[in-house]
Formats: structure tokens, C-alpha cells, sequence
């Protein structure tokens, strides 16, 4: 978008002090690149009910292949850390989809622990754009399907507990705790 000479965009960088001057300060916070990964995306977040820390879920869009990362966010301390690399929970041959986000999933179970799914929206390395259908069966470059996570915020510790449905990238998902039940959809091929 070009600019005349003289006047200000709303839509431009977040370095910009004109950017969020209408929206009240004492209300917002903005953190450029939380837990320094460089990733330019988020498409999940949720607050602790149990401490009041933020997670969020950041992931890259722009065709790199890159597997997300979940951040914790302490806003008293204003400070932010990587607390799960997906890819070492995951470990995904090079060919294959990356588990490129937590989209969409992020709950809190009774005793604290936050539960999430992985799902992919970013091409392989070697792939010239993300195809996921033109590779969903394929053995080596497909995506073998979405990981339930469970991250303990006591140990540090995240657990890969496995694919509930094998080449299905979940889209959404939610924990209820009137059935106790973690509840799923999926994008690929529409499981609930």
C-alpha cells in the first residue's frame, strides 16, 4: 500500500508509535517476538486459570517449513520463554508436512496441565508450496497426522501422547470438563 507524502497508515509496522495510539495503553501490552523465535504468527493462546500465565502458540506462515513453538508469557516479569520445540516432541523426517501450529486447541485440564494439538499449514522443505492434499497418503512426505500434546507447567515437561486420527490434521479442538472429553475436528478429511 503507498502512502501519500504527509500522512500516516494504521496498517503498518508495530515499530511505528502512530500504530496503536488509539487504543487505550493501559489496557494492552504488545511483545515483539516473545521468546525471541523470530516467528511472525499465532494462532492460539490461552491464560492459565490456575497461575494467570500466558501461552501462546507461535508458528510461521511464510513457507519455511518451521515446526511451532509454545511460549510462556510472564506479565508481571514481562518476560517470555520457549517451553516446548515441537519438532523434539514430534520428530519428523524432513520430507514429511512440519507440525507447523498449535491451532485452535489449547485447554487447560483439571490438575493444571494445558492440552493441544499440532496441525500443518506450511509446505515441507522441499516442497515448492504447502499441498496437503496432493501429499495427505503419501508414506514419506504426507503428514502422519496430528500430535495430542500435554504440557506440565509444574515439571516443564511436555508429552507427546500420540496421533488420535492417523493423516488427519486437527483443526480445533476443546477440553470439557463436564465429560471430561477432549473434543476434536479435523481438516484433512472433516473427523470429529
Amino acid at each position: 500500500m503507498s502512502i501519500p507524502k504527509g500522512r500516516t497508515s494504521y496498517f503498518g509496522r508495530y515499530e511505528n508509535p502512530e500504530k496503536f495510539r488509539l487504543v487505550p495503553q493501559h489496557g494492552i501490552r504488545i511483545v515483539m517476538d516473545p521468546g525471541k523465535t523470530g516467528y511472525a504468527s499465532c494462532w492460539d493462546m490461552n491464560v492459565s486459570p490456575f497461575d494467570g500465565t500466558l501461552y501462546a502458540a507461535l508458528c510461521w506462515e511464510g513457507g519455511h517449513g518451521a515446526h511451532a513453538r509454545l511460549v510462556a508469557y510472564d506479565y508481571d516479569k514481562d518476560e517470555a520463554k520457549i517451553v516446548s520445540k515441537i519438532e523434539r516432541l514430534t520428530l519428523p523426517p524432513k520430507r514429511q508436512l512440519p507440525h507447523s501450529k498449535l491451532h485452535e486447541s489449547m485447554s487447560f485440564l483439571p490438575d493444571g496441565r494445558m492440552i493441544a494439538t499440532t496441525h500443518s499449514t506450511d509446505r515441507a522443505m522441499h516442497h515448492p508450496e504447502w499441498m496437503p492434499f496432493a501429499h495427505v497418503d503419501h508414506v514419506f512426505e504426507g503428514f502422519p497426522g496430528s500430535a495430542i500434546l500435554i504440557y506440565d507447567p509444574k515439571t516443564g515437561e511436555t508429552r507427546n501422547m500420540g496421533i488420535p486420527a492417523p493423516r488427519e490434521s486437527i483443526y480445533g479442538a476443546t477440553y470439557t470438563p463436564k465429560d471430561n472429553a477432549f473434543y476434536m475436528i479435523g481438516f484433512m478429511r472433516g473427523h470429529v
